[in-house]
C-alpha cells in the first residue's frame, strides 16, 4: 500500500483517529442560530476540537490536544525495506549460532515510525544502546538491546547453563567487560543487516559503540522520524527484546528503491522483460567503421586536392585498423581481402579508451 499513515505514539492514542466526528460536531447545536453574530464554531465543536470535553472524568484527551500529546509520526510506507528485514530477522538465528552456545530463537514484530526524540525518551536508563554507521552512506542508525537479552547473553558467553526464566540485574549500567562481550554478537547482526541490503545497494553497518544513557546518543534530531524494527530473541530458555532503529535520514540514498512495489523477492527485476530485452540486443543491427590510419592535414591541402590526388598516410600497409561504432573502439585488426571483398581480420578487443 503506497501513501501516508499514521502510526500510533507513545501515548496510545488509536491509529488515525483525531477524536472528532465532523458529522456530530458539525451539526447545528440546540438554540443555535446562524445570524451574522454567531460564531464560526459553536461552544460544543470548540470543546470536541480542544478535547475539553474528554478531560473531565479521567478519560483520554481528544482533538489537537491527543495529536499533539500523542506523539504520532508520519511516513511513506516502503515495501522493499519491509521485505529486507524480514529477510535479516529470519537469517539472524543462523548467524547467532556461530557466536553463542545456545540455539537462538527470533519472532519479528511489525514495523513501526517513531520520532527520534519520543523513541529516546522511551528507553530505560541505563541502557545498552550499540551505535553503528552505515558506509559509504555515512549515516547512523541504532541497535538496543535491553536487560533481559543483555544478560542472556553475557551469560551464555561466560559458559551458563540454559535456564527457564531470565534474572537480569536491573538498574546497574553495562560494565566493561560486559560491553566488550556484547561486542561480538552486535557486529554479527550489523553483519547480517548488511548482507540483508545487498540486494539493493552496497553498504556495511560498521560498530561504533556502546552507549548506557540515551542522552549521549545524538545521531538525528529529536523530531526526525525514523523506522523502528523491534525483535524478540531468545535463547537458552531466557532471552529480551532487540530494537533496531533506523533514521530516515540513513535511508535516503535508497529511498527510491526501497520505496518501490515488487513482486515476491524479485526487488524490483521482471525476468520477462529482461528476457525480451536481451532478446531484442541480440537481434539488433549497428553499424561498424573500419578506420585506417588518421592524420592532420593542413587546410591549404585540403583545398589544393583535386581529382586523381594522392594522400600519403605515411604509415606502413600492415598498420593494424581499428573498428568503431561511433566514437566507441571495439576491436583491432588487419586489412586483407576475402574473394572480392576487402576484409578485416579481427585480433583483440578494445577497450572504451582503445586498450585492452
Amino acid at each position: 500500500m503506497n501513501g501516508t499513515s499514521v502510526v500510533q505514539g507513545a501515548s496510545g492514542a488509536a491509529t488515525g483517529e483525531l477524536g472528532l466526528d465532523w458529522r456530530e460536531a458539525a451539526s447545528e447545536a440546540p438554540g443555535a442560530t446562524l445570524g451574522a453574530e454567531a460564531g464560526l464554531l459553536s461552544d460544543a465543536e470548540r470543546s470536541t476540537l480542544l478535547g475539553r470535553d474528554r478531560l473531565r472524568g479521567g478519560r483520554p484527551a481528544r482533538g489537537v490536544r491527543a495529536l499533539l500529546a500523542g506523539g504520532a509520526s508520519r511516513y511513506a510506507r516502503m515495501p522493499v525495506l519491509e521485505a529486507l528485514l524480514e529477510r535479516w530477522s529470519r537469517a539472524l538465528p543462523a548467524s547467532l549460532r556461530r557466536v553463542l552456545p545456545e540455539p537462538v530463537e527470533i519472532r519479528a514484530e511489525p514495523l513501526a515510525a517513531r520520532r527520534f526524540g519520543d523513541h529516546l525518551a522511551n528507553l530505560p536508563r541505563p541502557a545498552v544502546i550499540a551505535i553503528f554507521r552505515a558506509v559509504p552512506w555515512d549515516r547512523s542508525g541504532l541497535l538496543t538491546v535491553d536487560h533481559g537479552l543483555a544478560y542472556t547473553v553475557v551469560d551464555l558467553l561466560l559458559g551458563g547453563r540454559a535456564l527457564r526464566t531470565s534474572t537480569p540485574v536491573h538498574g546497574r549500567a553495562c560494565t566493561e567487560i560486559e560491553a566488550v562481550l556484547l561486542e561480538r554478537p552486535i557486529r554479527a547482526v550489523l553483519a547480517e543487516l548488511g548482507a540483508a541490503f545487498a540486494p539493493i545497494a552496497r553498504v556495511e553497518f560498521v560498530f561504533e559503540r556502546i552507549e548506557t544513557d540515551p542522552r549521549f546518543v545524538t545521531i538525528a534530531r529529536a523530531s526526525d522520524a525514523c523506522v523502528l524494527c523491534p525483535l524478540l530473541v531468545a535463547a537458552g530458555g531466557r532471552g529480551g527484546r532487540l530494537e533496531l532503529l533506523l533514521p530516515r535520514a540513513t535511508l535516503e540514498p535508497v529511498r527510491e528503491e526501497l520505496a518501490q512495489e515488487f513482486p515476491g523477492e524479485g526487488f524490483g527485476h521482471d525476468p520477462v522483460w529482461e528476457r525480451h530485452l536481451a532478446r531484442e540486443l541480440r537481434a539488433s543491427e549497428i553499424e561498424l567503421e573500419a578506420v585506417l590510419p588518421e592524420r592532420r592535414v593542413p587546410l591549404r591541402e585540403i583545398l589544393a586536392l583535386e581529382v586523381g590526388a594522392t594522400l600519403c598516410l605515411d604509415v606502413p600497409a600492415e598498420c593494424p585498423v581499428i573498428l568503431r561504432c561511433g566514437d566507441l573502439p571495439l576491436f583491432e585488426g588487419r586489412l586483407g581481402r576475402r574473394g572480392d571483398r576487402v576484409s578485416v581480420k579481427i585480433e583483440r578487443r578494445l577497450g572504451r579508451e582503445g586498450e585492452e
